[in-house]
């Protein structure tokens, strides 16, 4: 009986080694969903997710449309008293027309951003959406893609009307080049953007402190931005120009993926 009990059963409490190990090495994925990140998701999902998010956002906007109609009239607000406050003569508008331009976009695109998790944020879901495998990726690709789309818009109105109220003239050649600056100050200033918006996401005065801490580090995409505009306007060779936006296309291709990076810490976090 004594030789039978301890060769088929094993003291109370204690556990087959193997299954043990078993319970060892599933421990840390069990215990923290966290854990279980996109590396199993797909690309395919995360657009998924991410087209999901993006037309939750335009569909809210569309219904409430306070987002942009607040940023476009803001932009307009800017436009005007910098326009007819610093215009003096030809010369001097040529050479404040970049900065205004610039001007206008950081701080809509600051407005923008700071409103892009609102509604997770009211609706206490960033919590939850921590937990969703991919969840993170197309969390930061909506809420960019999104904030580019608001900027984007309120940058088509205002930068003809900068160079309309100014009366500066630009070639029928440069505009494209003037678009590719806009596009890529745009996208750069919205993936740094909406790293620190959810960052400071559950602060109570983050209005104020978004700008603080955005400004300086989206400073060197602005200046490459008014450097660029600055070469056209001044009519001055549109290679000289490109290659500014060069340069900004690869400040912005370390801002998407610094920022990708930064974001699922942000979102391990919550």
């Amino acid at each position: 009986m004594g030789g039978e009990q301890g060769q088929g059963s094993t003291p109370h409490g204690a556990q087959p080694q193997g299954r043990r190990r078993a319970r060892k090495a599933e421990g840390p994925a069990l215990s923290d969903p966290r854990r279980l990140t996109a590396a199993g998701v797909g690309a395919s999902a995360v657009l998924r997710q991410s087209a999901l998010l993006i037309r939750k956002d335009l569909l809210t906007e569309w219904r409430t449309k306070e987002t942009l109609l607040t940023l476009i009239f803001f932009a307009l607000l800017l436009v005007v008293i910098f326009s007819f406050s610093l215009w003096v003569d030809e010369k001097i508008a040529r050479a404040v027309a970049p900065g205004i331009i610039w001007i206008a976009l950081a701080f809509t695109g600051a407005l923008a951003i700071e409103r892009s998790f609102a509604q997770e944020q009211e609706g206490d879901t960033l919590t939850a959406l921590a937990l969703v495998p991919g969840a993170q990726q197309a969390l930061f690709a909506a809420k960019t893609a999104t904030n580019i789309l608001y900027i984007l818009i309120v940058v088509l109105v205002v930068a003809p009307l900068v160079l309309l109220m100014l009366s500066v003239p630009l070639p029928m050649d440069t505009w494209p080049c003037f678009a590719a600056a806009l596009v890529a100050g745009t996208v750069g200033f919205s993936a740094v953007g909406t790293v620190f918006s959810a960052m400071l996401v559950a602060v109570r005065r983050r209005g104020v402190l978004l700008p603080i801490v955005l400004y300086p580090i989206a400073l060197p995409l602005l200046i490459m931005g008014v450097e660029a505009v600055g070469v056209l306007i001044q009519e001055f060779p549109v290679a000289q120009a490109w290659s500014w936006v060069k340069v900004m296309v690869a400040v912005d291709v370390l801002y998407i993926v610094g920022g990708a990076w930064l974001f699922g810490h942000i979102g391990q976090d919550e």
